[in-house]
C-alpha cells in the first residue's frame, strides 16, 4: 500500500541509513529548538511504545486476569514472559490464565472504534488485576463507581470492594 499521495510515501522512498541520519537530525532539531533533553526524548520513546489495553475485553465472562492475558497473547501476540513482566505477575500464573481464558473462549476479543483504552503499566505488582484497572479507571480516569460498573459489566458492590480493597493496599 504504498501510495505516492500517503504522508509517509517519503519514508519508503529514503534507504535505511537515510532514515537515521534522517531521525538523528530530528533528534538534534528537538533537543536545540524545543530544549529537550536525552531523558525526554527516551520518555516520549517509551511513551509512545506504551501497550494500550482496551477496557471493554474486562466485561466479558473471562476474569480479570484471564481477559488480560488472551488479550496480550492473541490480539498484542506478546510472549509469556512479556505478559509477566508487563502485568508484574509470574510466568507460571500467565500461561494458566491463558490456558483457562481458552477454553472458555475461543475467538480473538473484537474491539470497538470508540474504544476506551488504559495503559498496561497501570497493572501494579500488589494488587489484583481487577483492582489495579478499577483504581486506574476511577483515579485517572475519574469515573464514578457506577459508570465503571456499567462498562465493566460487574456490580456496583464488586467495583466498590476492589476500590476500597486497592486502596488498603497502597496505603500499606
Amino acid at each position: 500500500m504504498n501510495n505516492s499521495n500517503s504522508p509517509d510515501s517519503i519514508l519508503f522512498a529514503l534507504s535505511k541509513e537515510e532514515l537515521i541520519l534522517s531521525l538523528k537530525r530530528i533528534k538534534e532539531h528537538l533537543k536545540e529548538n524545543y530544549h529537550l533533553s536525552e531523558q525526554e526524548l527516551s520518555e516520549a520513546k517509551t511513551k509512545q511504545e506504551e501497550i494500550k489495553i482496551p477496557v471493554s475485553i474486562f466485561s466479558h465472562e473471562l476474569s480479570p486476569s484471564e481477559a488480560l492475558v488472551k488479550f496480550l497473547k492473541e490480539n498484542i501476540k506478546l510472549n509469556y514472559h512479556k505478559i509477566a513482566e508487563l502485568i508484574k505477575r509470574d510466568e507460571r500464573g500467565v500461561w494458566g490464565s491463558y490456558q483457562r481464558a481458552i477454553k472458555k473462549q475461543a475467538s480473538e476479543f473484537q474491539l470497538k472504534p470508540d474504544e476506551k483504552y488504559m495503559p498496561g503499566s497501570a497493572f501494579k505488582k500488589d494488587i489484583s488485576i481487577l483492582e489495579s484497572l478499577v483504581s486506574y479507571l476511577k483515579d485517572k480516569e475519574n469515573l464514578s463507581g457506577a459508570a465503571i460498573s456499567k462498562l465493566l459489566d460487574k456490580k456496583p458492590s464488586t467495583i466498590w470492594t476492589a476500590y476500597k480493597r486497592a486502596k488498603e493496599k497502597n496505603e500499606k
